[in-house]
């Protein structure tokens, strides 16, 4: 699967995540982090940089998802 990473629409290297959201977080009064991942990823690559993340300083991490995804009963019928 495709383990590319952004930062808004700029694509950013897995070792620059970090670095490049502290930049920003400098910038502004909340240090939130919002991580959206697409459904071909596997948990463990979100689980991994989740623990970057806090690892670097960012515990407020919230998990985006999208509407009309599936449901948890699984397939419509």
């Amino acid at each position: 699967p495709d383990l590319s990473m952004t930062i808004q629409t700029t694509a950013v290297a897995a070792d620059e995540l970090v670095p490049k959201l502290r930049a920003i977080a400098a910038e502004r009064a909340s240090d939130r982090v919002y991580l959206r991942a697409d459904g071909s990823i596997p948990y463990e690559a979100v689980v991994q940089v989740m623990g970057a993340l806090n690892a670097g300083g960012f515990s407020d991490i919230g998990l985006v998802t999208d509407i009309g995804g599936p449901s948890l009963g699984g397939p419509e019928n």
